[in-house]
């Protein structure tokens, strides 16, 4: 545990700050951003490909020569742990 800076009343011990599991999302919360992300890339990566309202921009990344490709759509198993 770490602690906070006291504050400008001295005669306070310093409180507790926040611990990493507090700092960091717990696995199923991270595990459901993941798939918020990959769901949200996978919507834009379709209308990319195929929605009317894209076709400008469709066309201007098709006449970008150094334009590198999306990678495609892939998510995690579930249930699939990385092993981290």
């Amino acid at each position: 545990m770490h602690y906070t800076s006291p504050q400008e009343d001295t005669s306070h011990e310093p409180r507790p700050g926040k611990t990493y599991a507090q700092l960091v999302p717990a696995k199923d919360e991270s595990r459901d951003q993941l798939f918020q992300a990959m769901n949200d890339y996978s919507t834009m990566f379709q209308n990319l490909k195929y929605a009317e309202r894209y076709e400008k921009l469709r066309e201007r990344l098709s006449d970008w020569p150094a334009r590198p490709e999306l990678p495609e759509r892939r998510w995690p198993r579930d249930g699939e742990d990385s092993g981290t």
